[in-house]
């Protein structure tokens, strides 16, 4: 496993299984904070001896997204889609799949009878 070519890691410490706790901090700071995601997995790789105890800090809950609107608001929203017949179909069934599953509106215009499977 190979950290990326980051300015200032040291060559011979390039592969995580040589890694430093110094290495993965320098490089947490170099880069964009989702890196810090990366924690989970140095736990994994110090859990099943791939390298030495090496930690990322927990970025907490900032900069998540939250919800926008509270799940009962959700649901009924979502029956409004599945049984009013006064809403036409394209709109209950888009206002389905943003309620259900996130999916970004500009992507669900994209959609078409034949092409829904690759969705």
């Amino acid at each position: 496993m190979r950290l990326s070519s980051s300015p200032g890691i040291d060559t011979r410490a390039a592969t995580l299984s040589v890694a430093t706790q110094s290495d993965v901090d320098l490089w947490l700071s170099q880069g964009v904070t989702t890196r810090h995601r990366i924690r989970h997995f140095l736990r994994w790789t110090y859990t099943n001896g791939h390298t030495a105890e090496l930690t990322a800090p927990w970025l907490g809950r900032e900069g998540l997204p939250s919800p926008i609107i509270a799940d009962d608001t959700r649901w009924a929203l979502l029956r409004r889609c599945l049984r009013e017949d006064a809403i036409a179909l394209e709109l209950r069934v888009a206002g389905s799949l943003v309620l259900l599953y996130g999916h970004i509106p500009t992507r669900i215009v994209e959609l078409t009878r034949n092409g829904s499977t690759d969705f």
